[in-house]
């Protein structure tokens, strides 16, 4: 009897440790990510790096996401933690530690729309007036511009969601000019 528990109990020890290490593969490790914004849209071409954690961080694989906003990287004999960046419109819009067993993950980015109305002091909208968000990055400023509609509303699709520098311009003319934190 006790032989037999002895067994039983080796044999689930084996299958547990088997589903555990399913991911890896002859020291390789498969590690599939999803990135998806704000509201779970998936972010095509978004720029994933995966480091080694200090002391002595390396970069292990990096590359962009495909249309579903799915990346999947190969790593040879990785450390048990990673880092995981995500960069949408050259700003990190996601940076967290991961275990490397994890296998495939989701991965939710500071992303989403910035919607901004134009209106005069007695609250009529603006049609034409032109915004530009100016961001920095690690190469420099960036920036997008776009105009208002007949009601006055410009919407800036899937941008970081962090601190700009706004400035609205009517018939070329400088009328505002602020801080914007998205």
């Amino acid at each position: 009897m006790r032989c037999r528990r002895l067994i039983i109990f080796l044999l689930l020890l084996v299958t547990a440790s088997t589903v555990y290490s399913s991911s890896r593969v002859s020291g390789y490790t498969i590690l599939t990510l999803r990135v998806v914004d704000m509201s779970d849209n998936p972010l095509k071409n978004a720029y994933v790096t995966i480091v080694s954690p200090p002391p002595g961080s390396i970069v292990l694989a990096d590359g962009y996401t495909d249309s579903n906003g799915v990346i999947g990287f190969e790593l040879e004999s990785p450390p048990e933690e990673l880092y995981v960046f995500v960069s949408w419109k050259k700003v990190i819009v996601y940076q967290s530690r991961i275990s490397s067993y994890i296998g495939s993950e989701t991965i939710k980015c500071k992303v989403g729309d910035i919607r901004i109305k134009v209106i005069t002091e007695s609250l009529q909208p603006i049609n034409g007036a032109e915004a530009t968000l100016t961001w920095n990055t690690t190469i420099g400023p960036q920036y997008v511009s776009n105009t208002t509609d007949k009601d006055g509303i410009m919407i800036f699709d899937r941008m970081p969601l962090i601190k700009y520098k706004i400035d609205i311009k009517l018939k070329g003319r400088l009328v505002y000019s602020n801080l914007l934190k998205a």
